[in-house]
């Protein structure tokens, strides 16, 4: 998902496509068709079948390495090129003089991440700027914790259950699973929006969510190595 919104943000970048893909000796109709190939393949990255996206993945992408604080997609310059122009019979024969052209024969898109440990494993941290062109994807287990908090939360509050285990008998649950969901209403505002966007960070989990939650927002943000309410 991160390579195809990366690819995505890079066709939607006219100037920068030109620069990287056009010949020196092409005319203004030969780039007007490199274009909207792009335009048509961005959409293609959005719509098409998983099988049929990674079919044009393998074709352009060299390889993607993980180098410093940032991912870094390469693309085979001649192989995009002619990927985008195959479907066009009037610029095939354009796109193949790409083939002997002498240059840097690679194009290099960067993605800002880091590795960090998250509980037993290290993953790769992403930050939210490279997330927001893409499709949100909420975690239907912590939306659901989220809302039962809050319910079981207010009708506790209200006196419409007497009790933690009025809610377990309830439910068929047992009472600490229901003391465990309950700290899910004391989350921070803006942890809560962030979950139910899906663009939580990947620290942030079902198990850390009712394993032992701080109270305090700053202290929950601590725990979920978020360092300002801005980053979410």
């Amino acid at each position: 998902m991160l390579v195809i919104q990366r690819l995505r943000t890079f066709f939607n970048n006219a100037p920068g496509l030109l620069e990287s893909l056009a010949l020196p000796s092409e005319d203004t109709s030969l780039q007007t068709a490199v274009l909207a190939s792009v335009r048509s393949q961005s959409t293609k990255l959005t719509e098409a079948a998983q099988a049929e996206t990674r079919v044009f993945l393998q074709a352009v992408v060299s390889r993607i390495t993980l180098a410093g604080d940032e991912i870094q997609i390469l693309l085979n310059k001649q192989k995009l090129r002619g990927a985008l122009l195959s479907n066009d019979s009037s610029t095939q024969n354009e796109a193949n003089q790409f083939q002997g052209h002498e240059g840097d024969e690679t194009i290099i898109l960067a993605i800002k991440a880091q590795l960090r440990r998250c509980g037993g494993e290290m993953r790769v941290i992403v930050p939210n700027s490279h997330r927001e062109n893409g499709t949100a994807h909420p975690n239907p287990a912590m939306v659901k914790a989220i809302a039962r908090a809050y319910s079981w939360h207010e009708r506790l509050v209200s006196g419409e259950v007497k009790s933690i285990r009025s809610i377990a008998t309830e439910v068929g649950v047992h009472e600490r699973y229901v003391s465990s969901i309950l700290r899910c209403a004391f989350l921070a505002p803006d942890i809560v929006e962030a979950i139910l966007e899906g663009r939580q960070p990947m620290a942030i989990t079902l198990g850390k969510l009712l394993d032992d939650l701080p109270i305090k927002w700053d202290e929950q943000r601590r725990a979920f190595q978020i360092s300002d309410k801005n980053q979410l």
